[in-house]
């Protein structure tokens, strides 16, 4: 049994982690690696990672309460809270090494990537980024619209082949990048960031879980809303004179004329 499981997934687009809408699976490609020589490699199959995190003391990965651990609860039958007990996320751990100032940081400051840099350790090997846009269409399929860039890199994301070995050597990156931030930040585990990693695992599965809707009543309260707002309008417009249409002013001199 490994004492340390490193991981990582490679998934269709982030955003449709809970909305679908991509091809095939979500979960595309899996890495793990332990802290002895057991590993689980590269895979394209989850059930192999499952079973090497759940033989795993210790299972360490990258902004995972956030994304992996639901992803493969949500997408792969794992089972988050067992596997969100023994985790340690170095995302976690890097912003109570780097707290956030009052001003907030730059988007991305705390990636796998710029943790990586800042700690002057090895980060990612490759750009995922160029890799899908390498096998996204420039057009929509359906309506023949052209694609922008960053929705060509969204649809991307899940047509990748599994079996490119870019693909596999881009997760190899990223369970080394893991690993080597993870011995940087691993001094600083403590009662206290354990703490804290509980408290972001809670947070993951009221994610995780979402929320019930009864959308009858909800389309019952927006259609009274908008009822009230029209109403209201209504006496703004027949009541005392208030023009419901923005002022438009064309024209110089004697030909300027507001509509």
């Amino acid at each position: 049994m490994a004492e340390i499981g490193f991981f990582d997934i490679e998934t269709a687009s982030a955003d449709l982690l809970y909305l679908g809408g991509h091809p095939g699976r979500f979960v595309r490609l899996c890495g793990g690696a332990s802290d002895r020589k057991e590993s689980v490699g590269v895979t394209a199959d989850p059930a192999g990672l499952l079973d090497f995190l759940n033989r795993a003391k210790v299972i360490v990965g990258h902004n995972v309460f956030r994304f992996d651990l639901p992803a493969l609860a949500f997408h792969c039958g794992a089972d988050y809270d067992a596997l969100a007990a023994k985790t340690v996320d170095t995302a976690v751990l890097a912003r109570q090494a780097d707290p956030p100032s009052a001003k907030g940081m730059k988007a991305g400051y705390y990636s796998l990537d710029e943790v990586a840099r800042r700690y002057g350790v090895a980060g990612k090997t490759d750009d995922l980024r160029v890799l899908a846009l390498g096998y996204s269409p420039f057009v929509h399929p359906v309506t023949g619209e052209k694609l922008t860039e960053a929705e060509r890199v969204r649809q991307g994301y899940a047509l990748i082949p599994v079996d490119d070995p870019r693909y596999a050597e881009y997760l190899r990156g990223d369970l080394a990048a893991t690993r080597n931030v993870y011995r940087m930040l691993a001094p600083a585990l403590n009662d206290y960031s354990l703490r804290e990693m509980r408290v972001v695992a809670i947070q993951g599965r009221m994610t995780l879980n979402g929320w019930r809707v009864d959308e009858a009543l909800l389309k019952e309260r927006v259609d009274a809303e908008e009822t009230r707002r029209q109403q209201a309008l209504d006496v703004l417009a027949g009541t005392y004179g208030i023009p419901l249409t923005r002022l438009v002013t064309r024209g110089r001199g004697a030909a300027k004329v507001t509509v």
